[in-house]
């Protein structure tokens, strides 16, 4: 998964984001472990199309065990807009699931 409108060219810092994320995706509980790194990303531009488009952005990276847990936590994440009063750094993004 990645983050929309968050690249590597913002100013991030990721012990920062990893920390407010873990709080925000309620890891005190049951911890996953996971990482955010910075990669290109190429997506078709149309279903079955040839055509790519490519960006920059923040990934998600965890072990393909923990990869459906992760993911269920994030679909539980609070609306952005009301997010980013309670984590002003990682709130106001949307996770994209690839």
């Amino acid at each position: 998964m990645w983050f929309s409108c968050w690249g590597p060219s913002s100013v991030f810092r990721r012990d920062k984001a990893e920390e407010e994320l873990s709080g925000s995706l309620a890891m005190d509980d049951e911890p996953i472990p996971f990482q955010l790194a910075s990669c290109n990303i190429s997506v078709p531009i149309s279903d079955g199309g040839k055509e790519r488009f490519s960006f920059h952005a923040i990934v998600v990276e965890t072990s393909t065990q923990h990869t459906a847990a992760l993911c269920e936590r994030f679909y539980e994440l609070g609306n952005p807009l009301t997010a980013t009063k309670r984590y002003p750094y990682t709130g106001g993004y949307q996770f994209v699931p690839m």
